[in-house]
């Protein structure tokens, strides 16, 4: 006879799969506990079962050579519908439930069968500590006692596997996290090696928690103490201390500092000399905030712009000469129109006065060609333009 479900099954069958215990090597542990069973009820059979849903999975046995058998000729599908009761069957052939198993009827011949349930600490119970003999058998009172005693203990080793599987699987994904950081860290620190600019990383306080190579380089060539700006010192602090040249481009950038780290700005960017021996050289510093609340940082980017400024410079320059170049043109031509005007109004008058004169036909061609290309040559040289000085 077939056993029903238990009302559990299907939560039942999912407590059992977290186990994670079905298919496994067979252990010392369950078979110590298969083995004293055995002893105890003075059986020739003992086991350690499993019921998922097709078969019932022995993790342990004795005097069996079977791993596994149909869930429905299974004595355990019985077993497991009555939590914390021991199911003792004397004499399975004067059983209605068992009288036609073929564990009965045909080997191994089973007659007697005892099975301590299994029970999960959530309620579900997923198999059960099982002895069985081949004649007619009944267990004392100490028998059941040691035998539910000894479930006890099996269920106690199955927690204990289930646990370590739990903090095995914890242990490999806190390793990969940590390497995933590892790799991440590396990765970050990489990209910020490979900006030009100096930058580094601040905390919501202002400490240095991160720096890229340019800011360590940038340090150790202008002869700067690298305890003040490094790794666990606090930035806003050196800015504020900062004294003599340079001081005041220093308190500029704690101001900005303060403003960006406080919420007030989103960034901010200030424009400084930094000259060595050698040069002159300019350099921008860029503040800006990322995250939120207390768990913010600040990135802080100082960048050579020391060829933009000379670009500038050039561009000014150039600027100022085209600018002086075009007042003496100015200048030039202003004079070359004075220059010209006083003669040209003396010629003009003499043509006007030869035009008043008897004049053949080409003559006075000739006079009044001379009349209007002088007065287009006066309008141009009186033009505004022409005459504009800058």
């Amino acid at each position: 006879m077939n056993a029903p479900l238990p009302p559990d099954e299907e939560k039942r069958l999912q407590s059992l799969r977290e186990y994670e215990i079905l298919d496994t090597a067979p252990e010392a542990a369950f078979d110590q506990l298969s083995l004293l069973a055995a002893q105890i009820c003075q059986t020739p059979i003992a086991m350690i079962s499993l019921l998922d849903e097709h078969r019932l999975w022995f993790k342990s046995r004795l005097g069996l050579s079977a791993e596994e058998i149909p869930r429905e000729l299974a004595f355990c599908a019985h077993t497991i519908l009555e939590k914390d009761v021991i199911l003792e069957v004397s004499d399975a052939l004067l059983d209605p439930r068992f009288a036609d198993n073929p564990l009965v009827t045909s080997d191994p011949k089973v007659r007697f069968y005892a099975g301590a349930p299994l029970t999960s600490p959530d309620g579900h119970t997923l198999g059960a500590l099982c002895v069985l003999d081949r004649v007619p058998h009944h267990l004392t009172a100490d028998q059941l006692t040691a035998l539910r005693a000894l479930g006890r203990q099996a269920m106690a080793h199955l927690e204990l596997h289930r646990r370590t599987k739990v903090l095995e699987r914890e242990a490999v994904e806190r390793r990969n996290s940590e390497a995933k950081a590892i790799q991440s860290q590396i990765f970050l620190q990489g990209t910020l090696d490979a900006l030009s600019a100096h930058l580094a990383i601040l905390d919501a306080r202002g400490v240095i928690t991160s720096v890229n190579a340019g800011w360590n380089q940038f340090e150790i060539q202008n002869g700067q103490r690298m305890d003040r700006r490094s790794l666990g010192s606090n930035y806003l602090a050196v800015c504020d201390s900062s004294r003599g040249e340079g001081e005041d481009d220093a308190q500029a950038v704690a101001r900005g500092l303060r403003s960006v780290m406080g919420g007030k700005a989103h960034e901010f960017s200030h424009e400084y000399p930094c000259h060595s021996p050698t040069e002159k050289r300019w350099f921008t510093v860029r503040i800006t905030r990322f995250g939120s609340g207390n768990e913010h940082s600040v990135v802080v980017a100082h960048e050579n712009i020391t060829a933009r400024k000379n670009v500038e410079e050039v561009l000014l320059a150039s600027m100022a000469a085209a600018e002086s170049a075009n007042l003496a043109k100015s200048e030039f031509l202003s004079t070359i129109s004075h220059e010209l005007r006083t003669p040209m109004i003396g010629v003009l008058g003499m043509n006007e006065l030869l035009l008043e004169t008897p004049l053949d036909d080409q003559q006075r061609s000739y006079a009044e060609t001379v009349s209007r290309s002088g007065a287009s040559l006066m309008r141009s040289n009186m033009s505004p333009s022409c005459c504009k000085k800058r």
